[in-house]
């Protein structure tokens, strides 16, 4: 039984799909995994992405340049679809998104992966988001005997949330800890991977990713969360169960002695009558 069990669990972890919500976004667009065709190095990008704000409620700003190596091969306007990782600690509400965009205030997007927004970081997954927008037209220019030109520029914000992450252990247990510093707790971060871009021509029938020149902001971004610190967990656990303790017998007390008073009281009636 023990066999068949163990067979029954390898052939279930065979079948599961392992792709990252990544992989299944790229697929989604791309005829290839990776969305690179042969014009691909024919469009190159230039983007950078900041967050606003700070807490669990925070804005990701995109800011895209795209440069036209030739022409010929795409014109503007240019769709775009810039896909986003987001970690289990970083979630975007779906239902935020699709009502922002039909009132005309956010761009279309398509999630992929499933979001539980009351879930904790422990028990949610990594999703992907797909932002999708359109280059605006601009001027062009020659560089020589190239032709070479900017094929629009992209600027467009979302709201994204996050989650309760993981209890931390504190920086360094050996060293002392002041209790204003367990007040204020400790934090977290979390890093938000860059984003994919990937284009598509009035022209073209499939999307490719963008060549990225080296002005390309590569980092991840940091995301500070506030977490529970562990650092003294046993000293804190014995003082609030030190004062459950002593709060449980002061009520039972309470009573004990009301309830005294009262048939004393009672007593003493009977007495007189």
């Amino acid at each position: 039984m023990h066999v068949l069990l163990c067979i029954l669990v390898w052939t279930i972890n065979c079948l599961a799909d392992h792709n990252s919500p990544l992989d299944h976004a790229l697929k989604f667009h791309c005829e290839t995994s990776d969305c690179t065709t042969d014009t691909s190095d024919t469009i190159s990008s230039n983007i950078e992405f900041r967050l606003e704000g700070s807490g669990f409620h925070r804005r990701l700003h995109y800011s895209l340049e795209l440069t036209c190596l030739d022409e010929k091969v795409h014109r503007p306007p240019l769709s775009l679809a810039i896909i986003q990782p987001l970690p289990a600690a970083i979630y975007a509400n779906i239902y935020e998104l699709d009502s922002a965009f039909l009132a005309g205030g956010g761009p279309e997007v398509r999630l992929f992966g499933e979001v539980d927004v009351e879930s904790i970081e422990k028990f949610a997954q990594p999703t992907a988001l797909a932002i999708y927008s359109t280059a605006t037209e601009a001027a062009t220019a020659k560089e020589g005997n190239a032709v070479r030109g900017s094929c629009g520029a992209v600027n467009v914000s979302i709201p994204l949330h996050g989650r309760y992450p993981r209890a931390a252990q504190g920086a360094n247990k050996s060293e002392p800890v002041c209790w204003n510093e367990l007040l204020k707790g400790i934090l977290v971060d979390i890093k938000l991977p860059a984003p994919t871009v990937l284009m598509q021509s009035a022209a073209a029938k499939q999307w490719s990713r963008a060549k990225h020149n080296e002005q390309l902001q590569t980092e991840s971004l940091v995301w500070s969360l506030p977490a529970g610190d562990m650092r003294l967990q046993t000293l804190t656990s014995a003082i609030t169960a030190a004062v459950l303790c002593a709060s449980a017998a002061l009520v039972v007390h309470s009573i004990f002695f009301s309830r005294t008073d009262q048939i004393s009281s009672s007593f003493n009636k009977k007495r007189r009558v």
